[in-house]
């Protein structure tokens, strides 16, 4: 952009002042008409929806121990799937396609993937949505 000079008295060039410019486009604060409270809010992105709220006791399972062979005992594999789906569904608030890979890394095979899931979803505690051979999608049920 080029800024023009202007004469001043005296005959010296001056550089225009922005401030002037910035005054110009002020609005007085007793000018109701220039007010608009009506603007819509920015929406704020990327939040999720809050977890639902826990009700009665509960104890926090460490993921790590989900698929560290140390603690097999502790939790036997229709445990730890549970579980697992629990975590990664956020108690039931996002179904996600539960793979072969990542049952493999709570040391489950793909058959007994399916035989856990119907035993799962049998006594409530998922919902599990085929899709004819493909990846199911599974969440925990809230």
């Amino acid at each position: 952009m080029k800024r023009k000079f202007r004469l001043v008295e005296g005959g010296k060039l001056a550089k225009p002042s922005i401030f002037a410019d910035l005054e110009a486009l002020r609005i007085p604060d007793d000018d109701p008409a220039g007010v608009d409270n009506d603007l819509p809010r920015r929406k704020r992105r990327g939040r999720k929806p809050h977890m639902p709220q826990i009700e009665g006791e509960f104890a926090p399972v460490l993921p790590e121990r989900l698929w560290d062979r140390q603690y097999d005992f502790v939790y036997p594999p229709r445990t730890r799937l549970y579980l697992f789906i629990v975590m990664r569904s956020r108690r039931g608030l996002e179904p996600f396609p539960l793979t072969n890979d990542m049952t493999a890394n709570l040391a489950i095979s793909g058959h007994h993937k399916t035989e856990y899931l119907k035993e799962l979803e049998q006594h409530g505690l998922v919902v599990v949505t085929r899709r004819g051979r493909a990846t199911v999608v599974v969440s925990a049920e809230g």
